[in-house]
């Protein structure tokens, strides 16, 4: 059976009688329930006052969660980065479904893959530049080795395309590179077919005055 609760309220009047009234009271959503938070990563920037892309406002509205059973209307996240303690947070409402609502704090780190910003530089390959060509592991080894991270910075792994693609009408190759926190980073890197790979020399018989027994002669 459910049970009303009352709250006991004096009025009084301005010849001074009062009149006594009992006020059924509900407890809000935002009085029974607290929000926790996590950390959110974010791609973009944790100094004060950055802006949020819509991507990252949606890792950080992830990081609330209400109690099991409950639920909201929504999640409001703020635009700006701003600082608790001297630590970079993000403003969130929670909007419960009786319109009450709760402003949380939820902690913010940038992920690698904003932090860092790989660069490139043209590989020369023996195998063929044109459209969805494939590489060889050589030519694999060589793309690769023009992905170059800042100083300091290392990578979990930096993994090449096995075709070639066209950029503008240009030949590169794409690599991903995974970071130490399973963040990526897609580069294209630029590629030229080696002479070695365009041409091939054609031989004939050559006759020769002296002995080929035994020995080779080059040209």
């Amino acid at each position: 059976m459910a049970v009303t609760l009352l709250l006991r309220v004096t009025v009084t009047y301005n010849d001074d009688t009062t009149d006594v009234v009992k006020v059924p009271v509900e407890q809000t959503d935002k009085g029974k329930y607290e929000p926790t938070v996590s950390t959110a990563k974010i791609d973009g920037s944790v100094a004060e006052n950055s802006t949020l892309s819509n991507e990252d406002k949606a890792k950080v509205t992830d990081k609330v969660t209400l109690p099991t059973g409950v639920t909201a209307k929504k999640y409001n996240s703020s635009a700006t980065v701003t600082l608790d303690g001297g630590n970079p947070v993000v403003e969130v409402t929670v909007t419960y479904n009786d319109d009450t609502t709760d402003v949380v704090k939820v902690p913010v780190e940038q992920t690698d893959k904003g932090k860092y910003e790989p660069t490139v530089s043209t590989a020369k390959i023996d195998g063929s530049v044109a459209e969805n060509s494939t590489l060889s592991n050589e030519d694999k080894a060589k793309v690769t080795d023009k992905v170059t991270l800042p100083t300091g910075v290392t990578a979990k792994s930096i993994t090449p395309s096995a075709t070639v693609t066209l950029d503008g009408g240009n030949p590169v190759v794409e690599v991903t590179v995974t970071y130490n926190d399973d963040t990526t980073d897609v580069v294209k890197v630029p590629v030229e077919q080696t002479d070695k790979g365009k041409c091939e020399p054609t031989v004939s018989t050559a006759k020769i005055d002296g002995s080929v027994a035994e020995k080779q002669y080059t040209k």
